[in-house]
C-alpha cells in the first residue's frame, strides 16, 4: 500500500503483510473511508473465486478485521460455469477477466436469471 497518494507522486510504501500465496488470488483492490469513522483505513478486496471481503480499520502496519461481505458463488452457479478460455471463472489470470463477465451487470443478469 502507499500512503497518501498525490496528484504528482506515490507517496512512502507500506508492507502490511508480508508476501504469500493467498494475496496471488487477489483481484482487485480498493482502499478507502467505507466505514462508519472518517478515515480512509478500509480495504475491499475481490477475490479469484468471486469472493468479497472488506478489511475494516486497517493501519500502517496491521490489516484490520477481515469481513466477508459476498461469498464464494457454489459449484454449479453462473459465476463458476465453464467461459470461452476454457476455465472457469474465477480461474482465469487477471488479463483473462473482463468486469462485464466476472463483476459486472451481465454477471448480475445472469446470476438472476438462475434463481
Amino acid at each position: 500500500m502507499y500512503e497518501d497518494l498525490g496528484a504528482n507522486s506515490l507517496k512512502r510504501e507500506r508492507k502490511l503483510k508480508p508476501a504469500n500465496q493467498l494475496w496471488t488470488h487477489s483481484r482487485i483492490l480498493v482502499p478507502g473511508e467505507f466505514g462508519g469513522n472518517l478515515w480512509e483505513d478500509d480495504l475491499f478486496v475481490r477475490w479469484s473465486d468471486g469472493e468479497v471481503t472488506v478489511y475494516g480499520n486497517t493501519q500502517a502496519d496491521a490489516l484490520g478485521r477481515e469481513y466477508q461481505l459476498v461469498p464464494p458463488p457454489a459449484k454449479g452457479s453462473a459465476f463458476r460455469r465453464g467461459q470461452p478460455s476454457g476455465r472457469l471463472v474465477g480461474e482465469e489470470t487477471a488479463a483473462e477477466e473482463s468486469c462485464d463477465s466476472v463483476c459486472g451487470p451481465g454477471l448480475l443478469r445472469r446470476i438472476s436469471a438462475d434463481k
